[in-house]
């Protein structure tokens, strides 16, 4: 478990600042559809979206990995849909972020 790697001074005040952080959000947020809204869209564009294009280029970086899976031509087509892929979650998160500041439903 990696919290018992690490040094008692950082585990206790990363615990205490996290649990801090909730309690002011607790005290200070008056809505709780806002927290919804920014864990959804962020969420969903980061498992769905951000992480499958992400892991996609590392793996075409790994010299070990096995390329001969896909033709080249399929590869610069895998390649570009990744690129979408991100473009399209980082979009998604900064729309979700406008929305919530100017209150644009």
């Amino acid at each position: 478990m990696a919290y018992l790697k690490m040094a008692n001074w950082k585990y206790y005040t990363l615990t205490l600042s996290l649990y801090i952080i909730c309690i002011l959000g607790a005290i200070f947020v008056e809505d709780i559809a806002i927290i919804f809204d920014f864990v959804g869209a962020f969420g969903l564009s980061i498992t769905c979206y951000l992480l499958p294009g992400l892991i996609y280029l590392v793996l075409l970086r790994n010299e070990k990995a096995f390329h001969e899976v896909e033709s080249p031509k399929q590869r610069k087509c895998n390649t570009i849909g990744a690129y979408s892929v991100i473009a399209m979650s980082v979009f998604n998160m900064i729309l979700v972020i406008v929305k919530q500041f100017t209150g644009v439903n």
